[in-house]
């Protein structure tokens, strides 16, 4: 449909374009460039297409139809017109369905669980529970395991320390990981802007994390 569509409306405004001034220059251009403006308008209209973004598609089709008209000449005026006008309209058209991708890219990107993480706090209902001094990392991989590095920030000559295990997740919202043998520690998920809480079920304390590009430690 796209290409009958702009080979119609490029052959409307060519021979509207050609009755009114008969390739006189500038008019014709600036005529074609006008119903290029049209068609972008109608369509960003449809589509929900911002105005910065209908402009700018505007200014690159007109940029390259007013170049071929330079480069080419006069001759096929009109069909010089079919490809900015086709662009144009895939351009458009196709606007909101990659908006579409990128925002449930970006959501799925935020609400999983796959990256590197980085503990940031630790709470507890319990008052006579000691909060930890160490820093604490954990990378989620696809496949199921957990690595997670840590270090006693209280020795500034502490090593930092690496181990491996394995992670399941339980839909909607539970994760098992285990660590040594068989001991797991079972938590429930739940995302917020740029970070994960993890409430581990079994000792009621809530660690609070935010994701790392790659790990710190």
């Amino acid at each position: 449909m796209l290409i009958p569509y702009a080979l119609v409306g490029g052959l409307f405004y060519g021979v509207i374009a050609d009755r009114l001034f008969k390739e006189r220059e500038p008019w014709f251009t600036t005529f074609m460039l006008f119903g290029l403006a049209v068609s972008i308008s109608v369509l960003a209209s449809m589509c929900h297409a911002s105005y910065f973004m209908a402009f700018g598609v505007f200014v690159g089709t007109g940029i390259f139809y007013t170049a071929s008209r330079l480069m080419f000449g006069k001759g096929s005026a009109v069909e010089m017109f079919y490809g900015p006008h086709l662009i144009a309209i895939m351009i458009i058209l196709l606007h909101p369905s990659l908006v579409r991708a990128q925002e449930k890219a970006k959501y799925l990107r935020d609400h999983s669980i796959i990256g590197i993480w980085r503990v940031v706090s630790q709470e507890s209902g319990d008052p006579a529970y000691d909060k930890p001094t160490g820093e604490l990392e954990m990378q989620f991989a696809d496949g199921g395991v957990v690595t997670a590095k840590f270090r006693d920030s209280t020795n500034v000559a502490a090593t930092v320390e690496t181990m491996t295990g394995k992670y399941v997740l339980v839909p909607p919202d539970r994760l098992n990981v285990t660590f040594i043998g068989t001991t797991e520690d079972r938590y429930r998920y739940s995302f917020f802007v740029g970070g994960l809480q993890m409430e581990q079920l079994d000792y009621s304390i809530t660690n609070t994390l935010r994701r790392l590009a790659k790990f710190s430690l």
